[in-house]
């Protein structure tokens, strides 16, 4: 299962990565249904990667931004978390891979979220997660 919860800026192991950009303009409810967004993230230190977090930004017109982003204020969308198994990243890995979230056959408001992965292009690891109404972390 994804969680959702706020992720400490100091817990973050690479700079963001723009993964999927979306014109709210042009965009429309079936092009949502499902979208496959390509990343690679360059590992900053020696550090355990556990998880890819996720956020997104808005950008207005008239350029003021909303972000829920790690390094910012806390927002009530929080951060979306894909959990991992523990592995070790030396200064500049690697990580690439693709996430794919698509609406549930079933539950038109839960997400599947699909990551495939590799480390300086090493094994693929492949991944599956829901988004339900039980992804929210109480504190």
């Amino acid at each position: 299962t994804v969680h959702v919860h706020m992720v400490a800026q100091e817990d973050v192991t690479s700079l963001p990565n723009v993964i999927c950009e979306l014109d709210l303009y042009k965009i429309t409810p079936q092009d949502l249904k499902h979208i496959t967004c390509n990343f690679s993230l360059s590992s900053m230190g020696s550090r355990c990667l556990n998880s890819i977090v996720l956020w997104f930004d808005v950008w207005f017109p008239d350029g003021s931004r909303l972000s829920t982003s790690p390094d910012l204020e806390d927002t009530h969308w929080q951060n979306t978390v894909l959990g991992l198994h523990d592995q070790k990243l030396q200064q500049d890995d690697i990580v690439s891979g693709t996430i794919t979230i698509s609406q549930d056959d079933n539950y038109y408001r839960h997400l599947k979220v699909g990551l495939e992965y590799s480390i300086n292009k090493g094994p693929i690891v492949v991944r599956a997660y829901k988004m339900d109404d039980n992804c929210i972390d109480e504190d």
